[in-house]
Order: structure tokens, then C-alpha cells, then sequence
């Protein structure tokens, strides 16, 4: 047997505690739920790494015509104080990268505090929005959702149930119970050939599940804004959880690969070395620079004179019909509580 799965097989027991905890964790705090007067709708995941709930945060918000606040844990976010409100020029070493890009790239205002419950009671009283996002809160139980909405990957049914430290699940698959919705980003694989794993995997719950992948859109330049859909070469620069699937999307919008690929870890927050270094590259291969627009605003607070192409995705359902069901669902959960005559722009 390999190692690796060696080590797995042994884990497995502690990953099992660590699933029974979470379940006991979850029994407490469902005791002291807190509601709120306005719709709560919860973007999360079942296991760590990226499945594309921020992005998902975005699409939600610049879609509903109503004063949306998105409430985030902020990653590696530094601010001066807590409940921290980003301002659209906020630096990303302050406040992270993807508050960032939520502040910069919606309407919604966006609130920073890992206590999330205390950022909801400070926005419902200071900024009196008609909608809550929870972004990556599928484990916030304290909070009362309206619409629990759970993202997976391929990954996720590859491994299921694997919970930490065996795994990469947060939480055992008993927690899926109380998720209201199931999307799957296919993350460039094919729908028909993972449809009978997954239809097995999630027959248990009862619950709708939707398909959708994030589909590039054109590049755009850093510094003169101009758009492109086509570039000869070019070095790639990211720094996500899960690289490939934009590698792999890139790839196919450009109709070429990347004559490099510099893979950094999630979140990372580049220097002035690491920057020469990409630039030199470039202009070895004589190549463009592209990165997304979670790199950005790290990128150019280093250097604002270099130009990147930056990637803009969209949200794309697999079939219409899922895209009709799933804004069906948006609808009818907000109508409960926000009697607005209209919800969506046009989308």
C-alpha cells in the first residue's frame, strides 16, 4: 500500500472525532441562532481550498438590485479594528485580497470581522442594507440563514467525506443536512462523466444541485484598460487555491498555454523579488503578463507601472434550465422577508 494511503487509513479515526465534534458544535450553537429582519444568504463549502465562493459572492451581488452588505472573515486581512468596513481604495496588505475585490468589482458594501455575527448587528444598525451575504459561511451556524447554499468541486466527490486530518473536509458529510442548495463548479471537467458519482453522493440529502463553471470573459489592461480576447504569449501568474482550473480555462480562451506558469500560494502577497523575477521572465519569452483579478491590487501596490492582463470570468450555468432554477430558488427565499417588486438585474 502507498504511503501516503498508509497515513490516510490511520488518520481516518481522528477525522471521525473531528467530524463528531463538529456535530456537537453545530448542536450548540444551532441553540443560540440569532435571526435577523432581512434575508441572510450563505455562499460556503464543506471542505477547504477553492471552489469559488468569493467569486460566487460577487455574481450574487452584482445581480440583485438590492442594498446587499457581504459579511467575510478576510483572510489574512490586517485591519485597524473590527467591524472594518473596506473602502473601494483600500490597500489588499489591510484589508485581503478577496474583501477587496468584492468592495472593488460590486455595489455591495463589505464588512470584514471574523466574528460575524458582531459585523451583522453593526451593519444592520449602521448601514440598514435589505440583504446579507455571508461569504465562506457554511460554518457560521450562528447566524440564522434564509438560504444555505454549499459549493463543491470534482474534488470533493473524488474524496468525500474525508475529513481533517485525513482529508480536506472541514466539517463530516452529516453537515450537509442542513445546506439548503448544492452548486457544483465543474472546474473545466465534464458534466455527463461526473453526473452518476455525483447523483449517488447527494441522493441522500434530498436537495437541489445546480452546475456551473466560471468562463473567461477578456483580459484587460492594468494600466490603459483596453480589452482583449486574444494574446499570443504569455506568462501566468496566480496565487489560488486551486490553480489549474484557470490554467486549464485560460488555455482554452486563448487557444495556447501559458509559456510559464508562476503558481503561488493562496493569498500570497508578493514582493519586489518576486515581481523582477516574473518581469525578467516576460521579456526572456518576449510575452505578456497575465495574472487575475485577485492578484491585482497586490501586484500593482508594488508596481503600478508594469503592465498585467487581468483575467474577467463569469458565471456560467450549464443549461439555462439550471440557471432559471437556481434564480427561482434566490427569488422565493427573498421574498419571505423583502417585499421588493423587483429583485434581479438583468442577468
Amino acid at each position: 500500500m502507498d504511503n501516503h494511503l498508509k497515513w490516510l487509513k490511520l488518520l481516518k479515526p481522528c477525522g471521525e472525532l473531528y467530524a463528531l465534534l463538529g456535530k456537537l458544535r453545530e448542536y450548540v450553537l444551532k441553540r443560540k441562532q440569532t435571526a435577523f429582519p432581512i434575508p441572510v444568504l450563505s455562499i460556503g463549502n464543506i471542505s477547504m481550498g477553492g471552489t469559488g465562493k468569493t467569486p460566487f459572492c460577487l455574481y450574487l451581488a452584482n445581480s440583485l438590485q438590492l442594498k446587499t452588505v457581504i459579511l467575510t472573515r478576510g483572510y489574512k486581512a490586517k485591519p485597524p479594528y473590527y467591524p472594518f468596513k473596506v473602502p473601494k481604495n483600500a490597500s489588499p496588505l489591510i484589508c485581503g485580497d478577496e474583501p477587496l475585490l468584492l468592495a472593488k468589482h460590486s455595489p455591495a458594501k463589505v464588512i470584514i470581522d471574523s466574528n460575524r455575527l458582531r459585523a451583522a448587528q453593526y451593519a444592520l444598525k449602521q448601514l440598514k442594507p435589505d440583504l446579507f451575504i455571508l461569504d465562506d459561511g457554511f460554518g457560521q451556524i450562528k447566524i440564522k440563514k434564509d438560504l444555505d447554499i454549499v459549493i463543491f468541486s470534482p474534488k470533493d466527490f473524488y474524496y468525500w467525506n474525508q475529513v481533517i486530518p485525513s482529508g480536506m473536509w472541514r466539517e463530516g458529510k452529516n453537515a450537509l443536512y442542513r445546506a439548503d442548495l448544492f452548486l457544483i463548479n465543474l472546474q473545466g471537467q465534464d458534466k455527463n462523466t461526473l453526473l452518476p458519482l455525483i447523483e449517488k453522493k447527494l441522493a441522500p440529502f434530498k436537495k437541489n444541485f445546480l452546475f456551473f463553471d466560471y468562463k473567461p470573459s477578456f483580459l484587460q489592461s492594468s494600466l490603459t484598460h483596453k480589452k482583449t480576447r486574444t494574446l499570443q504569449k504569455y506568462i501566468l501568474i496566480t496565487s489560488l487555491a486551486n490553480p489549474q482550473k484557470i490554467t486549464l480555462a485560460l488555455s482554452k480562451f486563448l487557444g495556447t498555454g501559458p509559456k510559464k506558469h508562476f503558481k503561488f500560494s493562496d493569498h500570497y502577497n508578493f514582493t519586489s523579488k518576486d515581481l523582477k523575477r516574473i518581469v525578467n521572465t516576460a521579456r526572456g519569452h518576449n510575452a505578456s503578463l497575465v495574472c487575475t483579478q485577485k492578484e491585482i491590487d497586490k501586484i500593482k501596490a508594488i508596481d503600478p507601472k508594469q503592465e498585467f492582463w487581468v483575467l474577467h470570468s463569469k458565471i456560467s450555468f450549464s443549461t439555462e434550465k439550471e440557471k432559471h432554477i437556481f434564480w427561482k430558488i434566490i427569488g422565493e427565499k427573498l421574498n419571505e422577508k423583502n417585499k421588493t417588486s423587483r429583485y434581479f438585474k438583468d442577468i
